[in-house]
């Protein structure tokens, strides 16, 4: 599943046509690109940046944001447009648009490499969190692919079964609904041997029972000095 065809690629204008009434959607939004990070929201009803802050503040790497319910008007409609700044306003992301549907729950993270014009660049996407049932004694989580000084498929293991292979950097695995028990996750390159000596990640989820979790795989810190991997796994 491709993160980014959340992206909007024509503006509202270009629709066959737009919602009349106003538009909210609930967004979260995570840092994995820098070593603190303003991701904002282009309120264009009001002509002003809202910044997506935890606890009145920018956000460090590897922290999220509180939630936010963004509201849209007319011509915006479920249209969002977002970008990414560090903490002394030197763009990261220029302005990237989203469609979200109506009061529903998103995910935003900024990732990549913050130095670089190439396939690493750093970029936003977004997953969509979907809210069915999980039911008791279970869990549903999502791997995303972010690691950028490694940007070769990923095959994704739990308890020892593979459940994703050839997982693409910029990617997700889509969700899974496991019971609570299954929580050791295993990542290594794609079509690597899962019992070889050096993993790209091993770690122990620590699922909660009719929880929904995505699980961030990216540099363990914002320079990758060592190219060590982290699960950053945010609960929902």
């Amino acid at each position: 599943m491709k993160i980014q065809v959340l992206v909007l690629i024509v503006v509202c204008a270009l629709l066959s046509a737009c919602d009349e009434q106003n538009a909210q959607a609930n967004v979260r939004a995570l840092n994995l690109v820098s070593n603190e990070a303003v991701i904002r929201w282009h309120d264009d009803n009001n002509n002003k940046k809202v910044q997506l802050t935890y606890n009145g503040n920018s956000l460090l790497y590897g922290q999220s944001s509180d939630r936010f319910v963004l509201t849209n008007q007319k011509a915006q409609s479920n249209t969002y447009r977002f970008d990414v700044k560090d903490y002394v306003s030197k763009p990261i992301v220029d302005t990237t648009h989203f469609v979200f549907g109506e009061n529903e729950s998103y995910y935003l993270f900024a990732y990549g490499d913050s130095t670089s014009n190439g396939e690493q660049k750093a970029q936003l996407g977004a997953v969509y969190l979907y809210k069915d049932a999980i039911g008791p004694d279970n869990y549903r989580f999502n791997i995303i692919h972010t690691y950028f000084p490694l940007m070769t498929d990923l095959d994704v293991y739990l308890n020892g079964k593979l459940i994703k292979e050839n997982l693409k950097y910029g990617h997700d695995s889509g969700f899974f609904t496991v019971s609570t028990d299954k929580n050791e996750l295993l990542i290594v390159k794609a079509n690597y041997p899962s019992t070889g000596p050096n993993p790209i990640l091993r770690t122990t989820l620590s699922a909660q029972n009719d929880k929904l979790q995505l699980v961030f795989i990216a540099p363990k810190e914002f320079d990758q000095a060592y190219f060590s991997a982290k699960a950053f796994v945010v609960t929902d």
